[in-house]
């Protein structure tokens, strides 16, 4: 059993203390109780297992409260791979939806949402969750003429409204429903070609939790990405690496690389914000 506890990744870990702090999840825990937690349903036998060896819901806690302090206290970076099919054995390699779902739900103060094509309402729906949880969530959008607010080809539109008119349809179309529309940003050297008739992409994919959790992966938000194609990311937990890619994308909103839409930050703020005796993200940088 205590194999069990030590096979889980960091994400479980984690999930898992939460749950048994809280009293949600004890020995022998059904499966069905799990979903509605947003635990995994297979943790149902194991925890069978631990109620037929007599664990109290007070000794399991213990247990489990000690194991995720041990892994806290290693100061490691920690990582997983995540796939999208077809499923990959082994302890460490996680489902790209279950990954996805995981970091949204346990994200406890910020979240930055880079680069990915958005489709399905519901895979950011885990973002309000718990009620009364509030979030910082800023979102850096590849915001391509040629493609409308549901990933579907189109006619290039216009690159001087563009902006204006994507933002309100992903509003409306994408983000949740009755949730405070996130601060979002996109980069106006990606709507045109440029002097010599080349283009140029924001091709970042990139998810940071909390400045803890980095999840970097090939996979859109869509069904086709989660559930369908050939994928494969993977999920850091590292403060210091997380913490460097939040501050590239500071110094490229500082230095108009990204400007913001409708109710986004201003540029003024995220500078007063920045460390200056850090960088590496920027030319000519430190």
């Amino acid at each position: 059993m205590n194999d069990w506890l030590a096979g889980l990744d960091d994400g479980e870990m984690r999930h898992l203390a939460e749950l048994a702090r809280a009293g949600r999840v004890v020995p022998g825990t059904p499966a069905a109780v799990l979903r509605s937690y947003d635990a995994p349903s297979d943790w149902a036998e194991a925890l069978q297992a631990f109620e037929g060896a007599g664990w109290t819901r007070a000794h399991f806690a213990e247990a489990v409260a000690a194991v995720a302090a041990a892994r806290a206290r290693t100061g490691e970076a920690r990582a997983s791979v995540v796939s999208t099919r077809p499923r990959i054995a082994g302890p460490d390699v996680v489902d790209t939806a279950v990954a996805v779902r995981r970091l949204f739900t346990q994200a406890q103060h910020e979240v930055l949402l880079a680069g990915f094509r958005v489709t399905e309402r519901d895979m950011l729906e885990p973002l309000r969750r718990p009620a009364g949880r509030e979030l910082s969530v800023r979102l850096f959008v590849d915001l391509d003429p040629g493609v409308d607010v549901l990933g579907r080809k189109q006619v290039p539109a216009m690159s001087e409204s563009w902006p204006q008119l994507w933002w309100p349809a992903f509003i409306e179309q994408v983000w949740p429903l009755f949730m405070d529309a996130p601060a979002a940003w996109f980069a106006p050297s990606t709507l045109a070609p440029d002097g010599d008739g080349e283009w140029r992409s924001m091709h970042v994919k990139t998810v940071v939790v909390d400045r803890r959790w980095w999840f970097v992966t090939s996979a859109n938000f869509t069904r086709r990405g989660h559930h369908r194609n050939l994928e494969l990311g993977a999920l850091i937990e590292d403060p210091g690496r997380a913490e460097e890619v939040v501050r590239c994308f500071d110094e490229w909103v500082a230095a108009g690389v990204f400007v913001g839409f409708p109710k986004s930050p201003s540029t003024a703020a995220i500078i007063s914000g920045l460390d200056a005796s850090a960088s590496g993200c920027l030319p000519g940088a430190r």
